[in-house]
This record gives structure tokens, sequence and C-alpha cells, in this order.
């Protein structure tokens, strides 16, 4: 169990997962809370394991990054169909380039919680939103133009999903996965110029300020640098033929 994700987990959100447990073994149907952010969603899943429920996290496909809890009755399968979720398809001229910002701020302007909208995958042309069932309509009826770009609303994922948020890939070689180690891999560092970052609390691991230069980094944490961007770390277990780690990671672009 990693501790360090429950920490992001106040009382008001375990309340409301601890309520949703309770009413899915009451009725026995289905209970769904969210869209949570990449970290957020980590931690809500490891509070869910914790309490022992039968519960997926979700957000519309395969590797989103905000996603919806799910949770099940205890001995029914996980039907991810079942989720309260819908694809909007908005398409413009390719010429136009909009962004996940410039979507994210004319929903917003609807008066629409961030917690009611998922992913947001902008590409040349196209953008696919996922968002709670109980607002996408009013989404599509709403939104003609992001800005001054005119856009058409189609219900469902039209073609290809975009790929949305790029990444760099990152790897290098390190004798123990501490953070000191691997900010000094991420950033290009040195490891006193590495240390200096983590001492000046500019470094955080899943959104929680690192206090420790040997707090130790695993697969799928989220790293934040004050300067340098965000990371998530893909691999810390591979070793070279010396013995040593090899670090694989990727930045947010």
């Amino acid at each position: 169990m990693d501790f360090r994700l429950l920490k992001l987990l106040d009382d008001d959100l375990k309340a409301r997962i601890d309520d949703a447990q309770y009413l899915c073994e009451k009725y026995i149907k289905p209970r769904y809370i969210g869209f949570f952010d990449d970290c957020t969603s980590k931690a809500v899943f490891e509070y869910l394991k914790q309490i022992g429920s039968n519960s997926i996290m979700f957000g519309g496909y395969e590797n989103a990054e905000r996603n919806m809890a799910g949770i099940f009755p205890n001995n029914t399968q996980i039907d991810i169909n079942s989720f309260p979720i819908k694809a909007i398809t908005f398409t413009y001229r390719m010429e136009d380039k909009l962004s996940h910002r410039d979507f994210l701020g004319c929903i917003m302007s609807l008066g629409i919680r961030r917690d009611k909208i998922g992913d947001i995958l902008a590409s040349d042309g196209k953008c696919v939103i996922f968002a709670d069932e109980d607002i996408a309509e009013y989404i599509e009826s709403q939104i003609d133009k992001v800005g001054k770009t005119g856009v058409k609303a189609h219900s469902g994922i039209i073609g290809e999903i975009p790929y949305g948020r790029g990444y760099k890939e990152i790897s290098g070689v390190i004798s123990y996965p501490r953070i000191d180690s691997v900010t000094a891999v991420l950033t290009n560092l040195s490891r006193e110029k590495a240390k200096r970052l983590i001492e000046s609390q500019a470094v955080s691991i899943n959104h929680i300020a690192c206090e420790k230069l040997s707090d130790i980094i695993y697969e799928n944490d989220i790293i934040s640098i004050k300067g340098f961007g965000r990371y998530i770390i893909d691999s810390v277990t591979n070793t070279t033929k010396k013995g040593k780690i090899r670090l694989i990671a990727r930045k947010y672009l």
C-alpha cells in the first residue's frame, strides 16, 4: 500500500467513497464517483482496495488520465460499459489551432464542475471530450464556438481518438531509486543541484512536496519539478549487467 497516495484524500472524499460503497452493498447496484485527475485516481483506487471494494477506475477509453471510480456489488462482474460516461467529438477547420485549455475554458464558462469532465483530447481539426452523461447533451447543445472559432458537436467518437497530450521519453542509470537520483536524471542536473531543488521543496511526488532526499520512487509515480515540468515513472526495476537500475520515464509536453 502506498501511504503517500492516501495523503491526497481528504476526509470529505473518503466519506463520499464510504457512502458509495455502503449504498452499492445495500441496494446491490453499482455506484460511480468522479472524474478525478490521474494522481487522485490512483489514490482513490488505493483507498478502495484498502476497504476491500470490488471496483475499477475508468475514463471512457484505455489509459485515460482522468478517471471515474466504479464500485460494483461483491461477487458481480465489473462492467466498464455501464459507466455513465459519454464522448463528444467537436470538429473544426484544420487551420484553427484549438487546445485542451481552449475547450476546458469554454466548458467551465458554462458553470460545469471540473469533476464532471474527463479527458479533453485536442488535435488538428478535432477534439474528443469525455463527460458525465448527465451533462453531455447540455455541452453538445451549448457549444458552437470556442473562442472565435466555430465548432460542430457530434455525439460519440468520430474516427480515431486523438493522441492528446504528448510525451518525451527519458532514461538513465541510477544506483538506487531515491528521489535525489531520479530528479538528477529527469532534469539532467548534477546530484548536488538536484538535492538543492528537493531541499527547496521544488519537487513533488504524486502532488505531495518531497521532504526527504531518501524518498523511494515507484513505477507510475508522478514527479513534478518546478521550472522543469511533470514526469511519469514507467520503470525502476530493470537492472543493467553491472547491477545498476535503468530508469525509464516520460515528460509531459
